[in-house]
């Protein structure tokens, strides 16, 4: 069903420069799609640093999104005149997307994200062991196929039994399949199998929707999407698309709220107190336990709250680290100022001088990194302070507190120091801007990147489908295999790399994230994605064809989501992995060509 505006496929020449034109077109419309896959994942992403969006963002509008390239795929090879046939290269791009995702990408994160394991019981060695040398390290120095890789936490777990619960909508449909394969007429099976697809319809809709909600219960609680949304912050920090506070603003904002809250009420409190009224202190009461009395306008206070304080320390440390060459963990006054304007947040100078004299505690000109988190805290609640209320900066920090140095650091943080981030080139681009501009212009760049990336999809996805066709057509290749290995890179290029680059932080949250995703996006395929799928089964009556596709898909999910139960996996479990993508392809012809499937 190629519109009017692209080259038909078919009609190109059949000698070798119609091959080259051919060629021509699927490397444009491959690059289109993968570049509008690559700004739909980007615009997402930005969005997750709006705290207002971020739960849903990161429970509904992430998943979602990042299905519609094979989502689109699918749905377009089943509009066309010539849809029974064409609807191979759907469940090419469908079972080619899932198999992929759980075995290269997989494969890749393992070996990236290698670490030692201890000979003794298996476990990856993120933390220094006891009694270790000076010269421990968690990264392996020498590759060892038993005894480097990663370590499995319980979040993954749980997204593998989330995978295999979703994979069973397959069998919905696949198991009438089975049934009726005696069918002589594709239509007679076509329509025996109809009420079955009516059936996966609604079992793959609900299992959709409780999946989102699922996500969105979560959203607040779970670990792997908040430590996801630091690795964001600090990938655009890097990058200079934003500020620190341009990123946590808010939730500094809404700690000076709470800390003005917290004083009126204890101002109050005193006040009734001293005329001899009971208080009532059951509002206070939470307030007070997290954040501590103010009963003597304790300047020990703890204004952020322990998810943003991880981030900011998260966010933090690799910069501190880029500058600390010595590894002596400090940092000079002049390291100081420019970790400051990597940060987009360069205070004035006299600021900055009374800053440093209140925070270099010693005197001797240095910074260790909770000395500077402080310094951070202090300044980044200062500009906000001055600029919504008109303070003195002093304010913040108490009346009785304003001129003195501090007997120890206000935030007590501990935190594994991660790997040294590989520094990248700094463009301008918002971090200058006020905190609040940085947001509005997050969104609206936001949601116009995933807004583009959509609309490219939605037109270049039908024109892919020809192209593939017809490649399969000239090269004698079914075009279940071309879109198998094809339409992966175009729709899912992106979340390869990601999980790459998560993995390569080599932290046991990092590891964690990586996988997640790989098995989020299959419990998309099969939910979202297969939901389409059944859709144009039923409402265009056809047949499904497709048993050999299936237990390939089925096979490679249930593998990989009961290798996810281990404690730890190997290099040997990453080659292994790896082994099923090219051992699916081998099923499928041969339950097709041996066995005489579909």
């Amino acid at each position: 069903m190629t519109s009017g505006l692209f080259i038909d496929p078919t009609t190109l020449p059949s000698d070798a420069g119609g091959a080259v034109q051919l060629l021509f077109l699927l490397l444009v419309y491959g690059k289109i799609l993968m570049d509008s896959s690559s700004m739909i994942s980007e615009g997402s992403e930005l969005l997750l640093l709006v705290p207002s969006l971020a739960g849903v963002v990161g429970s509904v509008v992430l998943p979602v999104l990042g299905a519609v390239p094979d989502g689109a795929i699918v749905l377009f090879s089943g509009m066309g005149d010539n849809a029974q046939e064409e609807l191979t290269v759907g469940v090419g791009a469908l079972a080619g997307s899932t198999i992929m995702l759980l075995t290269i990408p997989w494969c890749l994160s393992i070996i990236g994200g290698r670490v030692n394991l201890d000979p003794v019981s298996g476990e990856a060695l993120y933390k220094r062991p006891s009694g270790a040398s000076k010269n421990w390290s968690k990264v392996p120095t020498k590759w060892h196929m038993k005894y480097n890789g990663i370590g499995i936490l319980p979040p993954v777990r749980m997204a593998a039994v989330i995978m295999l619960w979703s994979a069973a909508n397959f069998l919905i449909i696949q198991i009438p399949a089975f049934v009726y394969a005696a069918d002589v007429s594709t239509a007679a099976l076509a329509e025996d199998e109809r009420p079955w697809a009516g059936l996966g319809l609604a079992t793959t809709a609900l299992s959709f929707v409780l999946y989102l909600l699922y996500q969105w219960r979560t959203a607040n609680s779970d670990e792997l999407k908040n430590d996801k949304i630091a690795e964001i912050t600090l990938k655009n920090i890097s990058r200079g698309k934003l500020s620190l506070l341009g990123a946590l603003g808010p939730e500094f904002e809404e700690a000076i709220r709470e800390h003005h809250a917290l004083r009126r009420c204890s101002w109050r409190g005193r006040r009734e107190s001293s005329e001899g009224m009971e208080t009532d202190a059951s509002a206070a009461l939470p307030l007070a336990i997290e954040y501590g009395s103010l009963a003597d306008d304790s300047r020990d206070l703890r204004p952020l709250k322990a998810s943003v304080m991880e981030r900011l320390v998260f966010i933090c440390r690799p910069f501190f680290h880029r500058y600390d060459w010595d590894m002596t963990g400090t940092l000079d006054r002049g390291e100081i100022w420019q970790l400051f304007a990597d940060l987009g947040e360069a205070p004035g100078p006299e600021e900055f001088r009374e800053l440093w004299e209140e925070y270099d505690r010693d005197g001797d000109g240095q910074l260790n990194f909770q000395e500077f988190l402080d310094l951070v805290i202090d300044h980044a609640m200062s500009v906000l302070h001055e600029g919504h209320h008109h303070e003195r900066r002093s304010s913040w920090r108490g009346e009785e507190g304003a001129g003195r140095k501090q007997a120890g650091p206000v935030h007590k943080v501990e935190a594994e120091a991660e790997e040294e981030e590989e520094e990248e080139e700094i463009p301008e681009d918002l971090k200058d801007l006020p905190w609040e501009t940085q947001q509005s212009r997050l969104m609206r760049r936001a949601f116009y990147m995933m807004a583009e990336g959509t609309l490219l999809i939605l037109v270049f996805a039908d024109p892919l489908i020809g192209v593939l066709s017809e490649v399969g057509a000239r090269t004698g290749i079914p075009a279940f295999y071309v879109s198998f290995v094809l339409s992966p890179l175009v729709s899912n290029g992106a979340e390869v790399l990601a999980a790459y680059s998560y993995a390569q932080k080599k932290s046991s949250k990092t590891i964690s994230i990586s996988l997640a995703t790989l098995m989020g996006a299959a419990v998309m395929n099969a939910t979202f994605v297969l939901f389409i799928f059944l859709l144009l089964i039923y409402v265009k009556r056809l047949a499904w064809t497709f048993s050999a596709e299936t237990v390939a898909i089925l096979f490679v999910q249930i593998v990989v989501g009961l290798l996810a139960f281990s404690k730890s996996q190997s290099l040997w479990h990453a080659l292994f992995i790896l082994f099923l993508y090219p051992v699916s392809l081998v099923l499928v012809y041969v339950m097709e060509n041996i066995f005489g499937f579909d």
